[in-house]
């Protein structure tokens, strides 16, 4: 997971062969994936978090995570959104759709 407090935002960080913005640990170079707004290639940074330096990346052990998936997808079970909640998360895609910057051209 790559995230930056300064741009109060997260990315994922994909471990692929690609050309573009990554960050590095533990000798593992990871592409920056922009999830939150359509249309980014990977390795594609939206110009108002493009600035690497306020980056950060956490790894996520996919063998330690699978031990404790089991109780985290009984709890996602076991919770459901209510429909404020619902409304505020469609409100908030809508307005990012509606300020999202066009992506860079290569």
């Amino acid at each position: 997971m790559l995230w930056s407090y300064n741009y109060k935002h997260a990315m994922l960080g994909i471990k692929v062969n690609g050309k573009g913005n990554t960050l590095t640990a533990n000798g593992k170079k990871y592409f920056f994936l922009e999830t939150t707004y359509p249309g980014w290639d990977v390795g594609e940074i939206p110009p108002e978090y493009n600035n690497v330096k306020f980056w950060f990346i956490s790894e996520i052990d996919a063998v330690y995570q699978k031990e404790d998936a089991s109780d985290e997808i009984e709890s996602r079970k076991n919770s459901r959104p209510s429909p404020a909640q619902k409304e505020e998360a469609s409100d908030q895609i809508e307005s990012r759709r509606n300020s999202r910057p066009s992506p860079a051209l290569p």
